[in-house]
Formats: structure tokens, C-alpha cells, sequence
């Protein structure tokens, strides 16, 4: 009788332990945690970037996102500028925007995917731009503007990297030198 006394008081605490270990999810810094499985009126997933959420075992699934900035070198030849071919070297740090609506995007796009693939597209993004943007500038002015023209890349990013649910937080051209013919 004893026994089924103290197995009675035991039980529900240790079932209230198992559920608080696998349900009750603790968000770290620099990530963000997304809930799938029931639909809410935000979606079909719930994004927590701080504090804590519940997640329901069978129901619902919890993946985390890392938020953390991830730096990029970019390193360009044959980029034609007014009057030349010039070779390029710039960096550049990217992360997952903080705007909810915009992180919408990079959880459809990237959860389950490592930072290399998100480093990967951010790259291609921005050497597209580069190419458009120094397309029409003078190799003179690259290199006596280079601050102004970073921040024109950044300005530039903010609409096709929201679509991606990336941010530019920095971009630095670091040489811009022309090339000599091969031939």
C-alpha cells in the first residue's frame, strides 16, 4: 500500500519533469527558435527570438536559427568599368535581418540549411550588385570613393536581400586594381 502511495506522488513529478525537459524551450542569444506544427495566425510556424516557448512533442517540431553575423570576401576579375577590366577584393558581413517579416523569408529559405549556403547565396547577391553598380563608375572613382560607394552597395542590398530574409550589416571595398591583357 505504501508502494502505490509513493509511486502516486512520484509519478506526476516525474512526468511534469519529462514534459518540461522535451516541451520547454530556452531561446540562446544570436539564434532564433521556430516552432512548426500547429497553425497560428501568423502561419504555419511561430518565431522566437528571445525568451521562451512550448512546443507540444508530437504536434509541433522545434529548429533553431542562428542569428549570428557571418563575414564574406569577395574576390572579382573581369569586372568591366568605364574604360577597363579591373579586379576587385571587398568584404562584406551579412546575417539574418531581426525584422519579423522579413525573417519569414529566411526561414523558408534557410532553416535547415548551414551558415556556408547562406554565406554562399549572400555572396552571389552581392557580386551581382557589385558588377551592376561599378558598371558605371570610372576606375579613378572607385578608388577615391570607396567609402561612398560601400555604402551605396549597402543601400543598393536593402530590397533584394529583405526578399531573402538577409541584411547587409557592413561592406567595405578593399582594392580595386586594373587588370593587365593576358594576350
Amino acid at each position: 500500500m505504501e508502494l502505490i502511495f509513493i509511486f502516486l506522488l512520484i509519478s506526476p513529478l516525474l512526468i511534469g519533469l519529462f514534459l518540461l525537459k522535451n516541451c520547454f524551450y530556452i531561446c540562446p542569444p544570436e539564434t532564433a527558435l521556430i516552432i512548426f506544427g500547429r497553425k497560428n495566425e501568423a502561419g504555419n510556424f511561430q518565431i522566437i527570438k528571445e525568451g521562451k516557448g512550448f512546443c507540444l512533442p508530437i504536434v509541433q517540431q522545434v529548429f533553431d536559427l542562428s542569428l549570428k553575423p557571418l563575414p564574406i570576401t569577395i574576390q572579382l576579375s573581369n569586372v568591366y568599368v568605364k574604360g577597363a577590366s579591373i579586379s576587385i577584393l571587398a568584404t562584406a558581413t551579412i546575417r539574418i535581418s531581426n525584422d519579423d517579416a522579413v525573417m519569414r523569408a529566411a526561414v523558408e529559405r534557410f532553416l535547415g540549411r548551414d551558415s556556408f549556403e547562406i554565406q554562399r547565396v549572400g555572396q552571389e547577391q552581392l557580386e551581382g550588385l557589385i558588377r551592376a553598380l561599378t558598371s558605371t563608375t570610372s576606375v579613378q572613382d572607385l578608388n577615391t570613393r570607396r567609402r561612398e560607394l560601400s555604402n551605396l552597395v549597402i543601400e543598393k542590398s536593402i530590397e533584394d536581400f529583405a526578399k531573402l530574409g538577409l541584411q547587409v550589416e557592413s561592406f567595405t571595398f578593399q582594392t580595386a586594381a586594373v587588370q593587365e591583357d593576358s594576350a
